[in-house]
């Protein structure tokens, strides 16, 4: 997938909780916080507001550097493990292609109907995620880097990772092309 933007705005994203009602229709809560150089190991909570039974999904995001992402969501009740990894690749100017992977891992079930659901769950994790990372491509798309970041309430460190990642980049950066969608 091509977008706009640099490999930044991607491992960003991940600490934006706050785009989250908004764009993807879930709620993040921060659990732990860990950044050691450019190893940056976060642990979530997720609560859909499209779905308000369900109960709060946990999810493990580690950033290695500017553009490697892994993330894996957990979903216990299930048996079911969700392991995603973005790779994001700088272009040419602010434009970057995002390598994607995804695996799921279905644990052992007592039940075929626990069996079924795991495995509905892992078909619909591809089509999920794509979804979800098309919306924020849309964002990327149009977005110009601010510095320092203007944060909303509820953002997550986005600050200290931004000024860790500022070594890497111009001083005046690109602005990412709009694609003509007609």
């Amino acid at each position: 997938m091509s977008v706009g933007g640099y490999p930044q705005d991607v491992m960003e994203n991940a600490f934006d909780y706050g785009h989250g009602p908004h764009v993807h229709r879930i709620h993040v809560e921060q659990v732990e916080d860990k950044m050691l150089g450019p190893v940056h190991d976060v642990r979530l909570l997720l609560r859909s507001s499209v779905i308000g039974r369900l109960p709060p999904l946990p999810m493990h995001v580690t950033h290695y550097g500017l553009g490697l992402f892994r993330t894996e969501v957990d979903l216990p009740a299930l048996r079911v493990s969700v392991l995603i990894w973005i790779c994001a690749v700088p272009t040419a100017g602010a434009r970057m292609t995002l390598r994607t992977a995804i695996t799921t891992t279905i644990g052992n079930h007592d039940s075929p109907v626990r069996r079924a659901a795991a495995h509905l769950v892992s078909l619909a994790a591809m089509p999920l995620f794509f979804m979800a990372l098309s919306q924020d491509a849309g964002i990327w798309n149009h977005h110009r880097l601010v510095s320092p970041p203007r944060l909303a309430q509820g953002d997550g460190p986005i600050g200290p990772f931004r000024r860790w990642a500022e070594q890497f980049y111009p001083t005046q950066p690109e602005t990412a092309p709009v694609e003509d969608r007609s």
